[in-house]
């Protein structure tokens, strides 16, 4: 599962305990499944709709405009004007710290390749693609555990967006599914009751009456090679901020109250 809304959280599901150093130095959980003899993780980051909440606070005053104007939802007005192809920019969706696999709390933002000609829809396409691309480190150290995911059940606000739905599938190379019912936190609740009260004789038939598949997106080969190479150099974003960072760090250490008169 492939869980889209302020954050982002992937529930990997598997039928043997995983506990190993790998998931330890990731920040992996192995905890129980609700369903007998499997198991579950979560790789998770902090930010995800929160940063295009963060655009349309900050910056997207003409969006809010133009979503009351058709009748639509603000971010969905936001995703569709988006710019086309691979972003000239390159964001580390750092805006609240890192989750997995780093659990850096202190880590930070970064929006590299500004220059004064970068429009707006630029800027949309980033956040879209770094918060992509941070998910694409957790499957990464996923499989490096074991755990290889073919097909992302998506699920939440964000997974509302079509176009977003094909560009994850495009930069992660799997399959994503969006379900008939996007609050699937209720619907497994549904689900564990109906089954407790006898109404279904297990999960897996109660699953089978009750969920359903309602969109399936699959990966654009072209397009997944391009970014296949960009991710490589998102990778090389992380330790970059930290050498920001300790610099920054060391300076603030050895800087004056007032700057300002310092100069006078």
């Amino acid at each position: 599962m492939d869980g889209l809304g302020t954050t982002e959280c992937i529930t990997p599901s598997f039928d043997r305990a995983i506990l190993s150093e790998i998931m330890a130095d990731s920040g992996f959980a192995c905890v129980p499944h609700v369903k007998a003899d499997m198991y579950v993780t979560y790789a998770f980051t902090f930010t995800s709709g929160s940063i295009l909440k963060w655009y349309r606070d900050s910056f997207g005053a003409e969006y809010k405009v133009l979503a009351e104007s058709l009748g639509q939802n603000v971010y969905d007005v936001m995703i569709d004007r988006a710019a086309p192809g691979p972003s000239d920019l390159i964001l580390l969706p750092h805006f609240a710290g890192a989750a997995t696999p780093y659990m850096d709390t202190g880590s930070k933002g970064m929006i590299f390749g500004l220059t004064i000609d970068t429009k707006p829809e630029q800027v949309l396409k980033a956040i879209l693609e770094g918060i992509t691309f941070e998910a694409m480190v957790n499957l990464e150290r996923l499989r490096e555990a074991g755990i290889i995911v073919n097909e992302l059940r998506a699920v939440g606000g964000l997974a509302k967006s079509d176009r977003f739905m094909q560009l994850k599938a495009d930069m992660m190379g799997v399959d994503v599914v969006t379900l008939a019912v996007s609050e699937a936190g209720t619907l497994g609740v549904a689900m564990l009751a109906g089954t407790a009260c006898g109404l279904f004789a297990s999960l897996d038939e109660a699953v089978l009456h009750m969920m359903n598949k309602n969109k399936t997106f699959h990966p654009n080969e072209a397009v997944r090679r391009i970014y296949s190479k960009r991710f490589e150099v998102y990778k090389s974003l992380y330790p970059a901020s930290q050498m920001i960072r300790r610099a920054m760090d060391s300076q603030g250490e050895n800087s004056t109250d007032n700057c300002w008169s310092s100069t006078e």
